[in-house]
């Protein structure tokens, strides 16, 4: 990809069920190093955005770009593999398994080798992880010690959930987190080393 280019390009999205519009001519460009975000009121289409761009929903016109290549996923993981992953927003936790587990829930495969689970290698990811965040977190204890609910993360800025992404690059182990109130570089970086 060019020093420069989008990493990706959406134009002329568009997307109706049973004739009701939802998406009319969604375009947007997505700069490399960079957060974009979108705003808008429940019932405003940015879940079937998110669902276009991983893979979940096909767009009825409207074209994508990534890295300068078409961009068409027919499912979510064929967009995984394209290196395009999504934190859902009603992301529940698994309370009575350790943090590293939920850290890395899905992406277990990445951590498999000739049939074995390693646990070392996924503690290790979810260090980085929790440490990036700014939080003093053990991984190893069980998620249902910690207290993440909504009120408790304003406080202590936010828990490091997320899901490993970058299957191009998995030695790298990247990492998509949610935090609120972090520094826009920091963030940057994070979000978007793909």
């Amino acid at each position: 990809m060019a020093e420069g280019a989008p990493l990706l390009t959406a134009s002329n999205l568009s997307k109706a069920y049973d004739g009701i519009p939802v998406l009319s001519d969604i375009s947007f460009v997505a700069p490399q190093n960079s957060v974009v975000t979108f705003v808008g009121e429940n019932g405003a289409g940015k879940s079937t955005l998110f669902n276009i761009l991983s893979g979940i929903t096909k767009p009825d016109r409207g074209t994508l770009n990534l890295r300068g290549a078409p961009f068409s996923p027919n499912s979510y993981r064929n967009a995984w593999e394209r290196g395009v992953s999504r934190v859902f927003q009603e992301q529940s936790l698994v309370l009575n398994i350790p943090v590293y587990e939920n850290l890395v829930l899905g992406q277990e495969h990445r951590f498999t080798k000739a049939g074995f689970v390693d646990r070392r290698a996924m503690i290790r990811v979810a260090r980085r992880i929790v440490e990036d965040a700014g939080l003093k977190i053990d991984v190893r204890r069980e998620t249902g010690a910690y207290d993440f609910s909504s009120g408790s993360r304003s406080r202590s800025r936010g828990p490091a959930w997320g899901r490993c992404t970058s299957p191009a690059s998995p030695s790298r182990s990247s990492c998509l987190t949610s935090r609120p109130r972090r520094s826009t570089s920091a963030m940057r970086r994070r979000f978007w080393r793909l």
